[in-house]
């Protein structure tokens, strides 16, 4: 091969001049380089993924907030009921379509819950006393819709209309019980 660059182009390759440790050294220097530049990209990229997330988060609490201003009126309505009078769920037909607005409602922020679409701790804080205190008060409600739909009364026997509610409402009453002991009997389900 000498021979045909010395004779093609008039050029000869000599490599023994050429000192490898040097070549070496340089060659690690880039790859200390191009490893911060990786380390860097990676850092990066994982701020950025936390960004998103808290960013997801705040959309999903911003939603679950509008579905909770939704739910006031009827929440407020069925307190009124229950303040006079023991309802009859078989009789009182307004008691019922608020309860069904009321348990829909909280099913959809609970699967929320549950699934951990959005943080647990923060939606128990927020709304934590709201889903225990519901779900004391349309329990007998959801326990008859199930009945009615040919289910299981329990969710440990296997109902599931509104069980991502009951299950959330579950996990609300456990981390209240656990965080807030001075008022834990008010986050008593049984």
């Amino acid at each position: 091969m000498r021979d045909w660059l010395n004779n093609s182009f008039g050029y000869e390759l000599s490599l023994n001049p050429i000192d490898w440790s040097g070549v070496s050294g340089v060659a690690d220097i880039l790859m200390v380089f191009i490893n911060i530049f990786l380390l860097a990209t990676v850092w990066h990229g994982i701020r950025n993924i936390r960004e998103t997330r808290k960013s997801r988060d705040a959309d999903m609490m911003h939603l679950v907030l509008e579905q909770m201003n939704t739910l006031k009126p009827a929440i407020r309505t069925l307190k009124e009921k229950q303040r006079h009078a023991v309802i009859d769920w078989d009789q009182d037909e307004e008691a019922c379509q608020k309860a069904h607005e009321i348990s829909v409602g909280l099913q959809r922020v609970g699967y929320l819950g549950v699934t951990g679409m959005i943080n647990k701790r923060h939606l128990i804080e927020m709304w934590g006393p709201t889903f225990v205190e519901q779900w004391k008060q349309i329990e007998p409600y959801v326990r008859r819709v199930r009945v009615q739909n040919k289910e299981p009364a329990d969710l440990a026997a296997g109902a599931f209309s509104r069980k991502d509610l009951e299950r959330f409402a579950g996990m609300s009453s456990k981390y209240l019980k656990r965080r807030y002991p001075a008022v834990s009997r008010k986050f008593n389900i049984s």
